[in-house]
Parts: C-alpha cells; sequence; structure tokens
C-alpha cells in the first residue's frame, strides 16, 4: 500500500496523506487543499488581467490617450486637427510612426510635423493612473514657429501654451535627432530658421531649457550660420533668453546672447554679440557682394521683432580682417577708370585692411557709417589709399530698375501680354514686372520656408515659372540695390601724373602723396559713379587727352 501511494505523486500525498490510521490531522489536508485553490484562482486571475491588459493596450484607448496628452502639451483642444499615426507597443516602449498637428490661434505654432516618436512604457501605462513618461525620443521634427500675433491677449495664450501639462501624462525630456524651426512672414527681415540640428529639451519647475547642436541659423540678413552649440531658455514669466550661443562660418566665429526685452503681440528682442573674422557675404545681401566684399571682425548689438516689417535690427561696429580685409570692386565704374589714369597699379579690386566701419540695418536697407578705411601697399606699411564717409543701400525700385534697362520696361508694358524680351511667360495673376520686382528682393536673401513647403501641383507650375523669371533677373539686373550717400577716395598723386585737373579731385593737406575724390553715390550700383566717370572723360577730350 505504501509502494502504491509513493507513486501517485507529491499533490495526491499532500492531500490525502493525513487520512489514515497514525497520519496528520484531516484539518493539514483541507489547509493544503484551500491553498492550491487559491494558486489557482491567482493564475486564472493573472491570466485573465494580462489578457484584459493586451485587450486594452491593442485598441483604441491607449493612442487616444497619447493623442490627448500630446495635444495639452501642445497647447490644442479637441476639436483642433492632431494625428499621431502608426502606433506599436512592446513590453517596454511604445512607438509612433508620425504626428501631425496644424496650429490653432492659441498655440506657439503653425504647424507640427514628428516622424520616429518613441518613448518608454510600463504595463499599465496609459491604461490607469498617471502615464509618466521620462523622455520621448523623436527622429526627426518640423515646427512652423508663429513670429508674433495679432494682438497682446493672443500672444499670452499662444506664450503660454508652451508649458500645458495635463494630470494623467507627463513627460520630462524631448530628444530630437534632427529638427527644423521656421519663423517669419513675408517680409524677408522677419525670415528665421534652425535647421537640421539636434535638440535636447527639459523640463524645468519655470518652463523649458533648449539645447541645440550642430544644423544651421538664420535670422534676417544672417544666414546659414553653423551651429556649435546654442542655449534657449523659455520662462513662463520671463519669457525667452538665450544665455548663450556659439556659432561659425568659413572659419569665423560668431557668439552672442539675448533676450526678450518685450511681450505682446510683437516681442522685442535685444542681442549682443561679437564677430571674428566673418565674411562679409554670410549677411550682406547678394546685390552687395558686387561693391565690396571680404572678412570682418568687431561687436554686435541687435533689437528688434519678427513680427515686424523692420524685422531685428542688427548694428555692427566692425574692422577688417585678414590680408585683405574688406575690398570694393571694378564693379563702380570709377575704379575702371581709375585702372585706365593708372597703368601701374590695379584698381579691379582695391582692399582695405585697416580701420573701421559700422553696419546698420532696418528691413531691408542697410547703411554703411563713419567708414574710415585705410589700404597699404603690400609688404610694407604705405598708404596706398584711404576711404571715408557714409551711404546707404536699398532695394531697387520699379521707376529704377525701368530707368537702367529698357528690357524691364518692355516688360513692364508687356505685362498684359506676359512676354518679356521674346521669352513669352504665362500671367499667373500679378503684373509680370511686380512679380520681377518682387523676386529682385527676394533673390537678396535666404528664404528658411521654401525648402519645407509642401506644394499642390498649381504650386509646382508658379514655382517652375519662378526659376525661369529668377533666372531672367539674373541675366539682366544683376544689381537691384541703390546707393545714396557720399564717399572720398584718396588714391595715389601719381594715378593722375599724365592728366590735368579732374572734377572732384583735390590734394590732402595731411600728406602730399595723396589726391582725395569725392565720390556721391547716385543710382543703382553698376551706374553709382557714372556720373563722375563721364566728367572726367569729357575733362579729358576738351584737355585733348
Amino acid at each position: 500500500m505504501n509502494d502504491w501511494i509513493s507513486k501517485q505523486g507529491l499533490l495526491f500525498q499532500l492531500t490525502h496523506g493525513g487520512t489514515g490510521l497514525g497520519g496528520r490531522p484531516p484539518i493539514v489536508g483541507s489547509i493544503v487543499r484551500s491553498l492550491i485553490s487559491i494558486v489557482v484562482l491567482l493564475v486564472v486571475a493573472v491570466l485573465g488581467y494580462g489578457g484584459f491588459l493586451f485587450w486594452k493596450a491593442s485598441g483604441d484607448e491607449l493612442p487616444k490617450q497619447f493623442d490627448k496628452g500630446i495635444a495639452a502639451g501642445l497647447g490644442l483642444g479637441a476639436e483642433d486637427e492632431i494625428a499621431a499615426l502608426g502606433f506599436d507597443r512592446d513590453m517596454s516602449s511604445g512607438s509612433y510612426k508620425s504626428l501631425l498637428a496644424k496650429g490653432n490661434d492659441t498655440s506657439f505654432f503653425t504647424g507640427l510635423e514628428a516622424r520616429g516618436i518613441s518613448f518608454p512604457m510600463g504595463l499599465t501605462s496609459g491604461l490607469f493612473g498617471e502615464w509618466n513618461v521620462d523622455t520621448i525620443t523623436i527622429d526627426s521634427l518640423s515646427v512652423g514657429l508663429k513670429a508674433g500675433e495679432a494682438d497682446d491677449e493672443r500672444s499670452s495664450q499662444s506664450w503660454q501654451s508652451l508649458f500645458h501639462t495635463r494630470p494623467d501624462f507627463n513627460f520630462t525630456k524631448i530628444d530630437a535627432k534632427e529638427a527644423n524651426f521656421t519663423w517669419g512672414y513675408s517680409a524677408p527681415a522677419t525670415w528665421g530658421s534652425l535647421l537640421n540640428t539636434k535638440m535636447h529639451a527639459t523640463r524645468t519647475s519655470e518652463g523649458w531649457t533648449l539645447q541645440f547642436r550642430g544644423g544651421t541659423f538664420s535670422q534676417g540678413i544672417f544666414r546659414h550660420f553653423q551651429v556649435e552649440e546654442m542655449t534657449v531658455m523659455l520662462d513662463r514669466t520671463g519669457g525667452l533668453k538665450v544665455p548663450a550661443a556659439l556659432m561659425s562660418y568659413d572659419g569665423g566665429a560668431l557668439t552672442w546672447s539675448g533676450e526678450m526685452a518685450s511681450g505682446g503681440a510683437s516681442p522685442e528682442f535685444a542681442i549682443r554679440g561679437e564677430l571674428n573674422n566673418i565674411p562679409v557675404h554670410a549677411f550682406l545681401p547678394r546685390g552687395l557682394l558686387a561693391l565690396a566684399n571680404g572678412n570682418i571682425s568687431g561687436k554686435l548689438t541687435a533689437s528688434g521683432s519678427t513680427n515686424s516689417s523692420d524685422g531685428i535690427c542688427y548694428q555692427i561696429e566692425a574692422r577688417p580682417e585678414g590680408a585683405e580685409g574688406i575690398h570694393i570692386t571694378k564693379e563702380l565704374p570709377l575704379l575702371r577708370m581709375l585702372s585706365h589714369l593708372d597703368p601701374r597699379r590695379s584698381y579691379r579690386k582695391l582692399p582695405f585692411n585697416r580701420g573701421a566701419f559700422t553696419i546698420e540695418t532696418k528691413g531691408d536697407t542697410i547703411w554703411f557709417k563713419e567708414i574710415e578705411l585705410t589700404s597699404t601697399e603690400e609688404e610694407s606699411t604705405q598708404t596706398f589709399a584711404r576711404l571715408r564717409g557714409s551711404f546707404k543701400a536699398s532695394p531697387t525700385t520699379a521707376k529704377e530698375l525701368a530707368e537702367e534697362s529698357t528690357i524691364f520696361k518692355a516688360a513692364a508694358e508687356n505685362a498684359t501680354t506676359g512676354t518679356i524680351g521674346a521669352s513669352p511667360e504665362p500671367e499667373i495673376g500679378e503684373d509680370i514686372g511686380e512679380k520681377i520686382l518682387n523676386n529682385f528682393r527676394l533673390l537678396q536673401f535666404s528664404n528658411p520656408h521654401r525648402e519645407l513647403l509642401y506644394m499642390t501641383k498649381d504650386d509646382e507650375d508658379k514655382e517652375l515659372l519662378r526659376h525661369r523669371l529668377e533666372l531672367i533677373n539674373r541675366r539682366k539686373f544683376r544689381f537691384p540695390f541703390v546707393l545714396d550717400g557720399e564717399v572720398s577716395l584718396a588714391v595715389p598723386k601719381s594715378a593722375f601724373e599724365k592728366v590735368g585737373p579732374l572734377p572732384e579731385v583735390t590734394e590732402d593737406p595731411s600728406d602730399a602723396d595723396l589726391r582725395w575724390i569725392r565720390i556721391p553715390l547716385r543710382n543703382i550700383i553698376s551706374r553709382s559713379t557714372e556720373d563722375l566717370s563721364a566728367a572726367w572723360e569729357q575733362a579729358m577730350e576738351e584737355a585733348g587727352q
């Protein structure tokens, strides 16, 4: 009998072992049977609960919870356009293929797109109680930020939407492997962007701290600066601050800091910084590069609003940098005339490597003030040329372009036919001459929004037309900026040895080896010194030279 009982297994022995003669009391068997029943019930309950969690997690409830949490974090309501697509999860994490959102009147953005979103998830995350997500990781993030608002009340609501939270959904960090931000509207002075950068955002007790590395930064006249590192702080009550930003361009460096000086519909910013060996083509409009080029260093201050047509207004206390410093080119007719008069020297590119000047901007107009520059002979300290004075440069008007070129005048007159010369162009609902003029102005600056736009078929047709117009612009009107001011240029007196007295040429009381030329600057760059050059030619003809 004992041998048979031993072969029935442990469960049989525990259940019936106390019922025989001399065995354990019957109560022990009852306790054992109760424990076994409890274990069986627990297993069934766990399996049932696991099935319930799987059903909940694989249904629509969890994505809806995530949508609501993100919408709250973006300051959007249930009626706004937002969609998180392609949800998936495993035991420790969840992910979405993409998130699309359209801003409203009180959000801080106009449009947002995120792709490759992932975040840690526990067994019951998003199902019961609070869902605490430490870090949301995003492969690609693109945001169109608002440059300002229609009124102060909406501006305050848009700003506060950056700090919205939801009690049952919390995230404290956002890591974006590639982030793109653009802001501004139709006026080029307001355009700004931060493209192809890495972003690490951390929620603080007062708001957010954003850290950026890599990518390019543009704002107004400053274009495509490489971001070495930049920190941005968003404070619920203190506004926006940039405590430190380090950027580079072609071997030069730009360091700056800034803060929001005032809020409202058009928030004002104040910026301070320093440039070190920065090429001027990094910030001068393209139309001015025909006039001057080279590298500068100096102090930078700026103020203004991205919600104003004047944009951010800059002031640079500049000095020439490098072997050639700043140089003006032969595109000024007077320099070509000097090269003809002085065959021993070349004035095709006149470098100034010492001195200082000030650059100021407002909207699409640039002032060059307090110019005091000196050029020295190669391999010596002897003064070769000097430049002083001030002038402003502003985009040309339709009238000035018409005076410059009969081609443009014909285009304006033939606007109804949409023709430019012999090349027919379809009409797109506006004066073709005005279209060319607008393109002129836009071509001077880089539009950070252009490469991020999604176009319809009709938009694509217009884009093709725009490219054809740009080609015509570049061929026919190379320098669409008008100069207004006066400078004086001093060159060696030997340049005038073979000619007699010429208009606007005077001696230098402090340096007998130099002659000063007073140069009024009027008209488009390529014609800005034509009147003086013509006066020289006439004087030489009358003198029989």
